[in-house]
């Protein structure tokens, strides 16, 4: 059955999450298909060969507490496939946000949850590219922050131990607004087919005296993702927790054996790719952020309703006062 809600209103923080949640609800099937069908395989695979190495950081643990030091703990297998992983990861988060901001792009035009997955993966497919340069820049000017800050906090710690602190919490703040701006920018530049220094531009417009709830919007989202997430690492802790109440009945530390091995590698696999397709919720928040802002300023789905003869006004929601 076909369903919608009007992506286009104004609305106050708690009507936000509201709408993220309605939407998942709204569109839960062909949502999540379309996410783990075209994201799903290189988020997986990534999460396999993130699992690796993860897995041999354990095994690193445990023999230093049987007292086992090791020079080389780290074998070439392992750090091919943590930086195979990252690379893989990085691939999967790009189609990740192009996946989720493409189906809202279709969901928004067709008023419709009747959306087949190969639509989305044709959108994805022509799209996705321009995505690369906007993280790469973000990528570089967060790790320029760093280094700022970094070298910062090393002053500050030589003057007094206390502007430390001051310091950490500052790089903190600029972080947050980073992200807010960056992500926002992304979401534009996909559903408004903007250029990316036009996409800032835009940003820049629609943030401003606004920028405390879009890193509100934020922060909660992904809250809320990782408390969920967090969920599908309980098997890897149990599955732990029984190894370690096995062991304590023996004088020595035993070698973990082949199950709790082949347990642990699919619980963390599992719980990384659930990590990861659960970022779909802070994507949604900043898109229905983004909607909100448009409608205060531009009342643009006020607009396209009068232009279409639409009489209803069931999206004239109060404003935001986050």
């Amino acid at each position: 059955m076909s369903r919608y809600f009007d992506l286009h209103a104004t609305r106050n923080f708690g009507r936000k999450l509201n709408a993220v949640i309605e939407f998942i609800r709204y569109n839960s099937l062909p949502f999540g298909k379309s996410m783990l069908f075209i994201a799903g395989p290189f988020i997986l695979l990534g999460s396999v060969l993130m699992t690796q190495f993860m897995n041999q950081t354990i095994m690193r643990s445990i023999r230093i507490t049987q007292g086992n030091f090791e020079e080389n703990p780290y074998d070439l297998v392992s750090i091919m496939s943590v930086v195979g992983g990252f690379i893989v990861i990085f691939i999967g988060s790009i189609i990740l946000i192009s996946t989720v901001y493409e189906y809202i792009i279709l969901y928004d035009q067709r008023k419709s949850n009747q959306i087949e997955v190969s639509e989305v993966w044709d959108r994805v497919k022509k799209n996705m590219w321009s995505l690369l340069l906007t993280l790469i820049v973000f990528s570089v000017i967060l790790i320029v922050l760093y280094v700022i800050f970094v070298v910062a906090l090393g002053m500050m710690v030589m003057i007094h131990p206390v502007l430390m602190v001051v310091g950490m919490f500052a790089l903190m703040i600029c972080v947050m607004f980073a992200m807010a701006y960056f992500m926002l920018a992304i979401f534009i530049q996909v559903y408004e087919g903007k250029g990316l220094s036009n996409a800032f531009q835009r940003t820049s417009f629609l943030i401003k005296d606004n920028l405390w709830s879009t890193v509100g919007i934020i922060v909660v989202t992904s809250l809320i993702q990782s408390t969920i997430s967090s969920a599908f690492i309980i098997p890897a802790y149990i599955n732990f927790i029984i190894y370690a109440m096995h062991s304590s009945q023996s004088a020595v530390m035993e070698e973990p054996g082949t199950m709790f091995m082949v347990i642990n590698y699919i619980s963390i696999a599992i719980y990384l790719l659930a990590n990861y397709i659960l970022y779909a919720i802070p994507l949604l928040g900043v898109a229905f952020q983004y909607f909100n802002l448009a409608e205060k300023k531009e009342a643009k789905g006020l607009m396209n309703k009068l232009e279409t003869f639409g009489l209803s006004d069931e999206s004239n929601e109060d404003e935001e006062h986050y």
